[in-house]
């Protein structure tokens, strides 16, 4: 396929109608956008996303049809998130982190489904526990310069357990 101004925007290979095979996508500016291969119109194996700039942006690996992990990045290189999955392709744990670098986020999961307690940081300090029977919403406000100048949160039945 080709975008407007005639570039090329995607390399595939079909057989009978269906995805087969190395799939290239590229940005307008001829840099890579997406890499992977289809069996049977599904991706399998390695995939990966780039910026526009030739960064990657995302990656993940699928074995026969399932997820293995997912790592996405923020525009800087550094790690986004961070997914484990099972055997299965349900989601095990997650971790997420700011442009920084910074851990904020940590969750873990059984069959697909949120399990046990997410902990939540600010600047790499633990912050909060979520026990799994709660809905929480977290945050911090910040001064101009990023120095928090207070923290709320919010939640539902039980209070959230907080520390700095």
């Amino acid at each position: 396929t080709y975008y407007p101004s005639g570039a090329v925007k995607a390399v595939m290979h079909y057989e009978q109608y269906v995805l087969q095979g190395p799939f290239v996508g590229y940005h307008e500016n001829g840099k890579d956008s997406e890499i992977c291969k289809y069996e049977n119109g599904a991706r399998e194996g390695y995939h990966a996303v780039f910026w526009e700039n030739g960064q990657i942006a995302k990656e993940e690996m699928v074995e026969k049809g399932k997820h293995v992990y997912a790592l996405a990045f923020h525009p800087n290189g550094n790690i986004k998130e961070y997914h484990l999955f099972t055997k299965k392709g349900y989601l095990k744990s997650s971790v997420q982190f700011t442009p920084a670098g910074e851990l904020y986020y940590w969750g873990a999961f059984k069959n697909g489904k949120f399990d046990g307690r997410s902990l939540l940081f600010f600047h790499t300090q633990f912050f909060a526990c979520v026990p799994s029977n709660m809905i929480a919403l977290c945050g911090f406000c910040v001064n101009d310069v990023g120095q928090p100048i207070s923290v709320f949160s919010v939640t539902m039945d039980v209070p959230v357990e907080i520390s700095r």
